[in-house]
């Protein structure tokens, strides 16, 4: 085009060239008239030659309009191609421009927590997808359109970067890009829905160990509620230490207990991993699991520490030289070596031990059970025995019984010979030094003597020892 440009400007100084060669031909014909006039011998030959002059100028003025006419229609083709190489430019720049921006769409990191997300994100590829068909329309319209300009002549395109085969390219990664990004998002989905099993996993878990520990703690409850030990009820002591019993052994069984929360341990050290904090299907956590858990076993310490509290008050204090003896003296006269006396046995220790009585036959009826023996005559029977833990009951309360104010005063009396006070010297002869020096001091001064009876009335009070 500016090849043809550069003809019309030349037409153009020629045209300028010719308007004033127009002007000496005018001249020209102005001189001929006057030649004429003036009767010319050779006017023939000068009209002659100024016909041809002027016919010559008249084929040189057709022939210009005829030229710039091809030049002017030239100029048009140039510039309705050079219209078409910018269209096609502008066209190719916005495809590629649409491809830039699918593929980084489609390539950039999933950000999805939910099914709702994913399926905005698939709605979203959808789109792009389907514009992608359309896409593949136009390049191959741009190629047409290439194919045409180029047959009509148009050459090398100053406008565009552009080759179809560029084009399509693009458009092939962009394909690969959805393709790609069809299967991340159903990974995505998989994980998605992976953590909402493990969510409801774990809300089941949770729900399980909390119905444990529920059923635990109303089983607790059942077992202690209404345990009350009296001093003076044998029976209620060895209640109370079968209590203690089924106490300690279940409080053995804790790390079972815990072990209950193994399940839901490892679900939540999945989600903790996974950075899933939130669980829209309980409202519990690793912690609170944890939690109820302790809680339960703070109730079997509390548990165990009321019934060992009540039994402490109710039983009498023995010293562990006592506890010794207790158990050797049942040895002794468990003569079949099974940890049971049968009711000869048992009066024999309580006799060893200066216990006797109806009572104290009483007491092994309230406790014995029957045990499968084999009699004198080489059959089975049954026989009726007591073991250690009853036995220590029984004794325990004979010494509480015994363990009393009266008991006490009886006692400072022996030592005063039958007084009612007691002299120094009588207990610096019966006593440790430490034991007389500490009732020396305590012991109010009498007239004759010291007064134990005040003593023995703080120290038991309505009856009951303080401790």
């Amino acid at each position: 085009m500016s090849a043809v440009l550069a003809k019309i400007n030349l037409l153009k100084a020629y045209e300028e060239e010719q308007a004033n060669r127009q002007l000496s031909l005018a001249a020209l014909e102005e001189l001929v008239s006057k030649l004429k006039a003036l009767g010319c011998p050779v006017l023939d030959k000068i009209e002659k030659r100024y016909a041809d002059v002027s016919e010559s100028f008249a084929g040189l003025s057709a022939a210009a309009a005829a030229y710039k006419a091809d030049l002017d229609e030239c100029l048009s083709k140039h510039k309705a191609l050079d219209e078409k190489r910018l269209s096609f430019a502008k066209r190719a720049e916005a495809l590629n421009r649409w491809v830039e921006e699918a593929v980084d769409a489609m390539t950039e990191a999933v950000e999805a927590d939910t099914t709702a997300e994913c399926d905005a994100a698939d709605a979203e590829l959808a789109t792009i997808r389907a514009e992608l068909a359309e896409k593949h329309t136009e390049c191959a319209s741009l190629a047409e359109f290439k194919a045409a300009m180029e047959a009509e002549g148009a050459g090398a395109n100053p406008y565009s970067r552009f080759r179809i085969e560029e084009l399509e390219a693009s458009l092939a990664k962009a394909e690969g890009a959805a393709t790609q990004r069809v299967a991340t998002l159903a990974l995505t989905r998989e994980k998605i829905a992976d953590l909402d099993a493990q969510k409801k996993q774990f809300a089941a878990y949770a729900e399980e160990l909390l119905a444990f520990v529920r059923a635990e703690k109303a089983s607790l409850e059942a077992k202690t509620r209404g345990v009350v030990i009296h001093p003076d009820d044998a029976e209620s002591i060895m209640a109370g230490k079968d209590t203690l019993t089924w106490l300690t052994e279940y409080a053995s069984k804790a790390p079972e207990r815990a072990a209950q929360l193994e399940p839901a341990q490892r679900v939540s050290d999945l989600l903790m991993a996974a950075a899933e904090m939130d669980n829209p299907y309980t409202r519990q956590s690793i912690q609170s699991l944890k939690s109820a858990v302790d809680q339960l076993e703070k109730m079997v310490r509390d548990a165990i520490n009321f019934v060992e509290g009540q039994l402490a008050r109710a039983q009498a204090s023995i010293t562990p030289a006592q506890h010794n003896e207790l158990q050797e003296a049942f040895k002794h006269f468990d003569k079949t070596e099974d940890g049971t006396l049968n009711k000869l046995e048992y009066g024999a220790a309580m006799k060893s031990l200066d216990f006797e009585g109806a009572h104290i036959e009483t007491e092994f009826a309230k406790f014995a059970k029957e045990k499968d023996v084999t009699g004198y005559d080489g059959l089975p029977t049954v026989e009726k025995c007591i073991d250690f833990d009853a036995f220590m009951t029984v004794v325990l309360q004979q010494y509480k019984d015994k363990d009393t104010m009266e008991g006490l005063l009886a006692a400072f009396r022996t030592l005063a010979n039958g007084k009612e006070v007691i002299q120094p010297d009588d207990l610096k002869g019966a006593l440790k030094p430490p034991d007389a020096a500490f009732l020396v001091e305590r012991l109010p001064a009498a007239t004759d003597g010291l007064d134990f009876a005040p003593f023995a009335k703080q120290v038991y009070g309505d009856g009951v020892p303080i401790s």
